[in-house]
Order: C-alpha cells, then sequence, then structure tokens
C-alpha cells in the first residue's frame, strides 16, 4: 500500500468508530481504551511505518475492542504472518 492509501484507510477506520460505533463510550469505559485517539496516533507515525506494522496495529486496535461485530481482515499477503502473531499477545 501506498503512505496515501494507508492514510486512507486508518482515516476510514478513524470516521467509522468515533462517528458510527455506538458501543464506543461503553467500550472506553469497560476496557479503558480510546480506538479513535490510537488511530489518530497511527496516522501521525505512518510515515515511519512499513506496511507489516500498519496492518498489525490496525488489527490490535479492532481487536482491543472486543467486538464481534468490528474486525479488521487483513489484506492476503498478511492474513497467516500477522494473525498468528498478534494472537500470541
Amino acid at each position: 500500500m501506498t503512505l496515501a492509501d494507508r492514510e486512507m484507510l486508518a482515516e476510514q477506520a478513524e470516521a467509522m468508530i468515533d462517528g458510527l460505533y455506538v458501543h464506543l463510550m461503553q467500550k472506553r469505559a469497560m476496557y479503558g481504551i480510546d480506538p479513535a485517539q490510537r488511530l489518530r496516533l497511527l496516522r501521525r507515525r505512518l510515515p515511519q511505518m512499513s506496511d507489516a506494522q500498519f496492518h498489525a496495529e490496525l488489527l490490535r486496535i479492532f481487536t482491543e475492542l472486543r467486538d464481534l461485530h468490528t474486525n479488521y481482515i487483513l489484506p492476503q499477503p498478511y492474513q497467516g504472518i500477522l494473525i498468528s502473531s498478534s494472537a500470541r499477545r
């Protein structure tokens, strides 16, 4: 993915979570997480990140929501690699 592609994906994920995700306040209270803030911070770090690092961070952000309705599906080249390493955390 190009840097512009990653920026657009992170921006869309932030808009979705911040603007449409109805359980955001509940997840913040229950788990002490702020996925919208993490996405804003991710966008700042994009130029220093590899594609794999970017996708791994997006996967962590969505996994920490602990919601079966909010999955991030990795692109084909990363599906086996990052899922197995993310599951070890």
